[in-house]
């Protein structure tokens, strides 16, 4: 027979595996017992979390793409094509301009 305080450490246990605030005959335990379970949950969550974040953090900096000294030049390269673009653009609405001022003073010798 268990005694009531490993009873009560049995209970606790499974609910921090649960992840519920611990209860017994359906009344939860007295506050400080809850704010415990509470604070310790939370730096159980936040340790995963730290432990996630480093392993994302290793992933991207393993992957080119994500390698700072990369995404700077693949910045660059990409700000001079679209500069590209944005010239060739221009060039050619000038280019465009051009042709139709000269179709409409053909057309005005025409008429």
């Amino acid at each position: 027979m268990f005694t009531k305080r490993s009873n009560r450490h049995e209970i606790v246990m499974k609910s921090r595996i649960d992840n519920t605030p611990p209860r017994i005959n359906g009344k939860a335990l007295d506050f400080v017992d809850k704010a415990r379970f509470r604070r310790e949950t939370m730096k159980q969550l936040e340790e995963e979390n730290r432990k996630l974040l480093e392993k994302v953090a290793k992933i991207l900096a393993s992957t080119k793409q994500y390698d700072l000294r990369g995404n700077e030049a693949e910045r660059r390269k990409r700000e001079k094509r679209q500069e590209q673009r944005r010239l060739e653009k221009i060039a050619e609405e000038k280019r465009i301009e051009k042709d139709n001022l000269k179709l409409s003073k053909r057309l005005s010798k025409v008429s």
